[in-house]
């Protein structure tokens, strides 16, 4: 139980990885930018680099407005 115990403390500092960018590279943005949850794609963590990182997200906007237009 210590050795359980002590493993979770070492893990305390990095408590707040939010790992459901992996999932959704829209979804999750709150998470990241107001409740201050790191982002599990980025390093220590992923292996995503900040660059890599923006032109991800920043392509968001693209994706919804072609999808709208082919809905409409």
């Amino acid at each position: 139980m210590r050795r359980l115990a002590s493993a979770l403390d070492s893990q305390a500092p990095h408590s707040r990885i939010c790992r459901g960018t992996l999932l959704s590279r829209a979804q999750y943005l709150t998470d990241i930018h107001k409740w201050g949850y790191l982002d599990a794609r980025l390093p220590p963590f992923g292996r995503l680099s900040p660059r890599d990182n923006a032109i991800w997200t920043n392509a968001i906007g693209a994706h919804w407005s072609r999808r709208r237009l082919a809905t409409a």
